[in-house]
């Protein structure tokens, strides 16, 4: 089975769970006899395309974010990709976002798409203007795929309402987790000794700011405890001022780098809380289960469907909640150590190699029908 991967999600991030989704899936595929993968992404900037087996890419610096660069790699990636396309040297095509600049060089052959939420439509307004027409064009492509991967029943059930689409065009595919064991992973300078984890982006729907609002009390009550922010985007003006005005701006501490850094961030948490409003699955439930880290999730989106009774669940939009719930995994031990040995039988449901056979399965099906 010929396919081809398109350069999008390579593009779009240097680090991320999209890109980390392809990067695992083609690792697998490239050990299976059945399976013939191109990655159209020519040049990149990612991280994962640095790993083992991607030698034969062009990748730069990723010490800094170079706009000029990135934007002159994804053009070059994208005329790449189209040539690849008109060669028609393929049975499938994946696309890895939404841009749908190939359907006119695509012919007469599949594609299957994924997608990874809904959250262009169900949060709009949170969302940059450049951002909207993703809306338009995740629909446009969804109407066109011959099958659509959804990575939780809840995105599905959100696909088949907001889209009107058959359910039955639609198979759940789950993700896995990536971070490597944490018991020889470099603890970072400056890390607190005692403090709350927060991974990823912080803006509008992952809900930072309440959970800021809900810990404060925490924190004023107990001088010791910190809170460590991984990953995301250095923090704004907005985000900086809403901290002093809480009186918390130097109890929170921000941290990016490598897996082995972000694993030892996990490792090293009281506890990890997951506040979003929404996710498309929540890979980083499974990165803090890998590493021994008890975990606070919303009880909204997909977390419980991943996360079972492996976690404590709160009101994502009640800071009471929010703040109960995590003064209790701060203060019961008993509660801690539950939570940690739920969420290592918890992750066995999860492999990359799972995904990649279930993503296999839904181009036979596409294939076959």
């Amino acid at each position: 089975m010929k396919v081809l991967f398109d350069y999008q999600a390579f593009a779009l991030q240097r680090y991320g769970g999209v890109s980390r989704y392809y990067y695992e899936i083609l690792a697998r595929f490239r050990n299976d006899p059945a399976m013939d993968c191109k990655l159209g992404a020519l040049v990149s900037g990612n991280y994962y395309l640095t790993l083992g087996g991607n030698a034969g890419k062009h990748t730069y610096s990723l010490t800094t974010r170079a706009p000029l660069a990135d934007r002159l790699a994804s053009f070059v990636s994208r005329e790449h990709c189209r040539i690849l396309l008109r060669r028609q040297a393929f049975d499938l095509f994946h696309p890895t976002y939404f841009r749908p600049y190939f359907l006119h060089d695509l012919g007469k052959k599949p594609f299957v798409m994924t997608i990874y939420d809904m959250i262009h439509e169900l949060f709009a307004a949170d969302l940059p203007s450049a951002e909207r027409a993703v809306s338009d064009h995740k629909r446009l492509l969804a109407q066109q795929a011959k099958r659509i991967i959804a990575l939780s029943d809840c995105t599905k059930r959100d696909i088949v309402r907001i889209f009107g689409l058959p359910e039955e065009k639609i198979d759940v595919v789950h993700l896995a987790n990536s971070l490597p064991a944490p018991g020889k992973a470099r603890k970072p300078a400056g890390l607190p000794e005692r403090y709350i984890l927060f991974v990823g982006n912080r803006e509008g729907y992952k809900n930072f700011g309440l959970f800021a609002r809900a810990v404060r009390e925490l924190l004023l009550t107990d001088p010791t405890l910190a809170i460590v922010c991984a990953g995301g985007r250095p923090p704004g003006a907005e985000e900086q001022q809403e901290l002093t005005n809480l009186g918390m701006d130097h109890r929170v501490h921000y941290f990016s780098g490598t897996d082995e850094i972000l694993a030892s961030l996990y490792a090293n948490a009281l506890l990890f809380v997951f506040p979003s409003l929404y996710e498309g699955f929540g890979i980083p439930v499974l990165e803090a289960f890998s590493c021994d880290c008890p975990v606070v999730l919303s009880n909204a989106g997909p977390l419980p469907e991943v996360a079972g009774d492996a976690a404590v669940y709160c009101d994502p939009k009640s800071e009471s909640s929010m703040r109960e719930q995590i003064r209790r995994v701060l203060n019961e031990k008993t509660l801690r150590m539950s939570l940690i040995t739920k969420g290592r039988e918890r992750l066995q449901k999860y492999s990359w190699d799972l995904t990649a056979e279930q993503t296999k399965q839904v181009y036979v099906k596409a294939l076959g029908s």
